[in-house]
């Protein structure tokens, strides 16, 4: 018998690699289309390069911004990034992209 203790991680993990894929590409299009988002997105220097993770090897994701200011998703995260955004655990991403805590209650808690 498979224990709900032991299938929780695995559903979290896969919730997060999710969330991650989706805002990564939500964020690439935003900075193409979304007239905030470009205003942001300008400020940063061309070849700057951000990413989100979850400590220490989860789901991730890398983006740079292009020449024309736009966000591009990276496959080959060879470049370190000038600026990361790490969870320290699954569980601290989980309960972000879960809503079940706001991004800023989850800074506060020190949980990134």
């Amino acid at each position: 018998m498979i224990s709900s203790k032991s299938i929780k991680p695995a559903l979290e993990q896969a919730y997060v690699k999710l969330m991650m894929d989706v805002i990564g590409r939500g964020l690439v299009m935003a900075s193409q289309v979304d007239e905030e988002i470009k205003q942001e997105v300008a400020k940063f220097p061309s070849n700057f390069v951000l990413s989100m993770k979850v400590f220490p090897n989860g789901p991730a994701f890398v983006a740079k911004v292009t020449a024309d200011h736009q966000l591009e998703l990276l496959q080959n995260t060879a470049q370190k990034p000038d600026l990361t955004i790490t969870f320290k655990h699954l569980n601290h991403a989980f309960l972000v992209f879960s809503f079940q805590e706001s991004t800023a209650q989850a800074f506060a808690h020190d949980r990134m």
